[in-house]
């Protein structure tokens, strides 16, 4: 499905193009005349005879300009999930089907502040919207695997999503479930904090407790007292948990002194040949337990996403490795006096002289080219208002917002997620991120959403902030 980010005054679209003749159809009056909640409202156009949707944006950030930069924390992860139920939860109150919903990363828009998403619809049912599960094996690439409640949160939601028949009352009672685990934790940690703020003295300061107007209306005492048991329980078993470590270390040590005991005791003279069998024992038992101690591996899933996962990271590392692959001299002699002094260079960190093969051309013609370890700088036109931007990690993002951009630039007309500098195989390209106020190269604004190769010597302006491009 082709898609175009274009801004017109002051208002930003997603272009997708129709691929069936204009109709006045429910979905089209709907969207068009209508605001429904979590869903984008669009306009018909039709230009030279071929009609395309222009889907109005409300936040300019889609979920695919801040995978891999921004972090899905669990209050992020938790809105994405619940913006979907809901989402879809909305369709069926005004008659509409689930497969209207453009299940691609570039046509689902987010506020980056709370991590709530809106969607687009599409009425044509011929094409192709893509798929939910999809969506969510996105998610996971990006969400941090150390933490276990980011991950059993998207792989319970996926494992809904992935049953045969994909009901609604299957997406609500895992929304339900979903707040009745942020409520237990929540109040756990209300509970937490008073014990905490019990102090020595006997001075016992109260809280009050964090409330949910729109759910504790609907919820009557007895299920609140559960709530706060269920929380306690969770607080007494995280903190045996806690303790567990700490008792086998104790036991650990003492089982080391006893064997370091028995052993010298041994040497010495002191103890006979029938305390040894208690020495082996010892040390027996001492093995299993580090062997407890030692740390647990990240239990991951067998599941064919995190599959995917792998494979992708293995395309990413196999990516950078072709820099370092050989062109061909125009001689054999030359090709393995080029491949004798990469192998060295690779031991000492020379400079390199590097050979790859040219399908284009003949076997036997060949080139030579000169690798240097140049790093890119956009340097400011006011050098003393603006420090560098210096090229790091393969990856620059450039915005007013701390969470989530390695430069942060606090100026009039910064997009909170503005643009972003990448590394690739073949060079630097500049990327922007549907930003208010646009970026250019050169002079010329730049299309959002699409990559563009920049070079020494070019001028680089992200609104009214123009940077130059140098490698040093």
């Amino acid at each position: 499905m082709q898609m175009q980010l274009i801004k017109e005054g002051i208002h930003s679209y997603l272009v997708i193009p129709r691929e069936t003749e204009q109709e006045e159809t429910y979905e089209n009056q709907l969207f068009q005349y209508h605001n429904v909640p979590y869903f984008l409202s669009y306009e018909i156009r039709t230009m030279n005879g071929h009609g395309s949707l222009y889907y109005r944006l409300q936040w300019h950030t889609s979920l695919y300009s801040v995978m891999g930069h921004l972090p899905f924390t669990y209050e992020r992860v938790y809105r994405m999930v619940e913006s979907v139920i809901d989402a879809i939860c909305e369709l069926d109150d005004y008659l509409l089907e689930p497969d209207g919903i453009v299940w691609d990363s570039r046509a689902v828009f987010m506020d980056v502040e709370t991590g709530g998403l809106q969607f687009c619809y599409y009425p044509d049912r011929d094409v192709s919207q893509g798929e939910l599960r999809d969506l969510i094996t996105e998610w996971l690439q990006y969400i941090d695997k150390k933490q276990d409640d980011i991950v059993l949160l998207v792989m319970g939601f996926y494992d809904v999503v992935t049953e045969q028949e994909m009901t609604k009352e299957a997406l609500v009672g895992f929304r339900e479930k979903m707040k009745r685990h942020q409520r237990g934790s929540r109040d756990c940690l209300s509970e937490q904090r008073k014990e905490e703020r019990v102090s020595g003295e006997g001075i016992v300061i109260t809280e009050q407790e964090d409330s949910y107007p729109s759910e504790k209306e609907n919820v009557p005492k007895e299920s609140s007292k559960a709530r706060r048991e269920k929380g306690n329980e969770l607080k007494i078993w995280n903190k045996q948990r806690s303790h567990k470590p700490r008792l086998l270390f104790l036991v650990t040590g003492i089982v080391a002194l006893a064997d370091l005991v028995l052993l010298i005791g041994w040497i010495a003279g002191v103890l006979s040949y029938v305390y040894m069998r208690y020495l082996l024992i010892g040390i027996v038992l001492l093995v299993g337990l580090v062997i407890g101690l030692l740390p647990d591996k990240e239990k991951e899933s067998v599941d064919e996403i995190m599959q995917e996962y792998l494979q992708r990271n293995n395309e990413r590392v196999k990516i950078r490795s072709d820099r370092l692959q050989e062109k061909p001299d125009r001689t054999e002699q030359g090709t393995q006096e080029i491949r004798m002094d990469k192998e060295n260079a690779s031991r000492i960190g020379e400079t390199t002289l590097l050979s790859q093969v040219d399908e284009m051309a003949d076997t036997d013609n060949h080139l030579v080219a000169e690798h240097t370890n140049k790093i890119l700088h956009l340097e400011s036109l006011e050098k003393d208002r603006y420090p560098a931007i210096t090229l790091q990690n393969g990856t620059v993002v450039i915005g007013s917002m701390a969470e989530g951009c390695t430069y942060v630039l606090k100026e009039c007309g910064i997009s909170r997620l503005h643009a972003k500098i990448m590394e690739k195989a073949d060079g630097i390209y500049l990327l922007d991120l549907n930003s208010t106020n646009g970026t250019c190269l050169n002079g010329e604004p730049i299309e959002a959403g699409k990559d563009y190769k920049i070079e020494e010597g070019d001028l680089v302006a992200f609104a009214k902030c123009e940077y130059y491009v140098v490698l040093v």
